[in-house]
């Protein structure tokens, strides 16, 4: 299944059994173990259980008339993964079931930005909840490795991995509000070329240790224009005289 960012997708989870449904654990395979997109115990959801980057954007469709569908609101390509849904219905002594096994491919989000020398602009970047990032970076392909356009770890930005070429000319819009937009001022066409922006989110730490990673959210290919110089002409005796 595919699904553009900022779109809510559902998963499909729907038992044949003619049973009433008394547990349903969505999870997914890169999740630490414990660790749930949603986990329904009858009556009702437990939202301690539900890993920290699906807090307040899943849903089930209609559990009480046997549907167990996901539905996820407002995916990022951090949603990018294999996803189960483990069943248990009313009187059945056997363990839980494996209904559904749904691969979700959400790709980052992708444009072109074209500015005019000297203008200010913005590059989106925004993680699927509205909460603080743990890190932020955003990265250039023609940077040397160990340089970023800008690095936000540790609650504050790492001045000596930033390139010297966007020193105080970038911030991040609002990281507290998992915003990593770049703004970046004074554009000039050596600042065009293809941007991406990586977060890790509070939640994130629900994944394995082993891929434990930064989310690749926007590619941007910013194109910044040649300014042009304004020209003067002014006539003499014999002459054109510019004044540039």
């Amino acid at each position: 299944m595919r699904a553009e960012p900022g779109s809510s997708v559902t998963l499909p989870c729907r038992p044949a059994e003619n049973k009433t449904v008394r547990y349903v654990a969505w999870t997914r395979t890169d999740l630490k173990d414990g660790m749930y997109a949603i986990l329904y115990r009858d009556p009702h959801v437990n939202p301690d259980d539900t890993c920290g980057s699906f807090k307040n954007r899943v849903n089930l469709k209609d559990v009480t008339n046997r549907d167990a569908s996901l539905i996820l609101t407002n995916v990022t390509a951090a949603d990018t993964g294999t996803y189960e849904c483990i069943v248990k219905w009313e009187g059945d002594q056997s363990d839980s079931k494996i209904i559904s096994i749904i691969g979700l491919k959400v790709k980052p989000d992708q444009r072109t930005i074209r500015v005019k020398y000297g203008e200010t602009v913005t590059l989106p970047c925004t993680a699927p909840r509205r909460e603080e990032l743990d890190v932020a970076e955003w990265s250039r392909a023609d940077l040397e490795s160990d340089q970023y356009v800008i690095l936000f770890s540790g609650n504050r930005v790492n001045d000596d991995s930033q390139s010297p070429s966007f020193k105080d000319r970038v911030k991040l819009q609002d990281v507290k509000n998992g915003s990593a937009s770049l703004i970046l001022r004074m554009a000039t066409p050596e600042d065009s070329g293809t941007y991406e922006c990586r977060v890790v989110q509070g939640g994130n730490s629900c994944k394995k240790r082993s891929i434990l990673d930064t989310d690749l959210l926007s590619i941007i290919t910013l194109i910044v224009d040649q300014g042009e110089s304004d020209c003067f002409w002014i006539r003499t005796s014999s002459s054109f005289l510019v004044l540039m």
